[in-house]
């Protein structure tokens, strides 16, 4: 049985503000929205607000996790997936 990418991760990329990521999975209508160090899900309507400023970066066949580093006030946010 071959397994089929079922998730799509799109990015904001505006250097003028901060890093910002969609994840969608395939047959849901909600997502979810990594951003300045949060992670918050976003009902359909919220969703269609905001996709047409993304752009997509990947297909993933799952989400492995997130991964947050912080030192003092900075921090990084690695989200983690598997694509091959």
């Amino acid at each position: 049985m071959a397994l089929s990418k079922g998730l799509r991760l799109l990015a904001r990329l505006d250097p003028t503000g901060p890093s910002s990521v969609l994840l969608e999975a395939r047959g849901r209508g909600d997502c979810l929205l990594f951003e300045a160090g949060a992670v918050a899900t976003l009902a359909p309507e919220e969703k269609e607000v905001i996709k047409g400023l993304y752009s997509k970066l990947t297909d993933a066949y799952g989400c492995l996790g997130e991964l947050r580093l912080q030192s003092g006030t900075s921090y990084c946010m690695c989200l983690c997936g598997s694509t091959r």
